[in-house]
Parts: C-alpha cells; sequence; structure tokens
C-alpha cells in the first residue's frame, strides 16, 4: 500500500515555475558578472597582463587565450548567460557558459572564490535539469 501511493506521488506532474525562476535568475546574474569583469578592466588586469597564475594541481597546462581571445571568451560567456536567461537554445548555452565558465575558474588559483565554485556546482546540475520546459524562447 505504501508502496503504491510512494509511486503514485512520484509521477504526479510538478510545477516547474520554480526551477524557470532559477534559471531566469542564474542567466542574469552571471550575465551582470560577465559585464563587471568587462566594465571594470578585469580582464585583462587578471588574465591577459599578468605574466605569471597560479595554477591547481593537474590544470597546469591551461593557458589564457592569446590576443584578443580572453574578450572573446568572455562575450562567449555573456551571450550564453543571456541565452540562458532567455531560454534560447537552452542546453547548448548552458554546457557552454559550464564550460567557459570552468576554464575561467581553473586559469588562476589565486582568484578562487567560494561563490564561483559553487556557480560551477550549480551550472553543473543546470545542465540536467528541465529548466526550458517553460517560459523560454524553446518552449
Amino acid at each position: 500500500m505504501i508502496f503504491h501511493q510512494l509511486k503514485q506521488s512520484l509521477h504526479k506532474p510538478v510545477d516547474i515555475s520554480f526551477l524557470v525562476a532559477i534559471r531566469i535568475v542564474f542567466g542574469i546574474i552571471m550575465l551582470w558578472e560577465v559585464y563587471r569583469y568587462w566594465h571594470a578592466g578585469w580582464i585583462s588586469e587578471f588574465y591577459i597582463e599578468p605574466v605569471f597564475l597560479f595554477k591547481y594541481y593537474g590544470f597546469e597546462w591551461i593557458q589564457p587565450w592569446p590576443g584578443d581571445g580572453m574578450y572573446i571568451h568572455f562575450a562567449i560567456l555573456g551571450i550564453a548567460a543571456l541565452f540562458i536567461a532567455l531560454g534560447f537554445l537552452y542546453r547548448i548555452s548552458i554546457i557552454v557558459f559550464f564550460l567557459g565558465f570552468s576554464y575561467i575558474f581553473f586559469l588562476d588559483q589565486a582568484r578562487y572564490l567560494n561563490h564561483f565554485y559553487m556557480v560551477l556546482l550549480f551550472n553543473f546540475l543546470l545542465i540536467f535539469l528541465p529548466a526550458h520546459k517553460s517560459f523560454s524562447v524553446d518552449a
């Protein structure tokens, strides 16, 4: 009897509006973060100008993009964040943002912030959640 009730409750439709709100807020916050890096000149200051970066163990092979590559990288991150908020090409956008943000995170251990680690974990979880099924360009 209990297993039957449990099985029925697991198959009930669940309101997705909270997950959609999280997707939109996450995309807007990440877009704002990319804008802050661009506007404050941190892209050049943190990733282009330094001669030496403190690498994470096992990630010593990761190097900053040459030339304007870091600016292009952050532009792609901004576009992906906007697409996440809009729900446009969500699966591709969330994966691109995860990989791009992971690259930035692993570039320099001196830039470590615990909420950036949380963003990576949260972003990874969003890859597997159907946050684009409602109130999105794709839906």
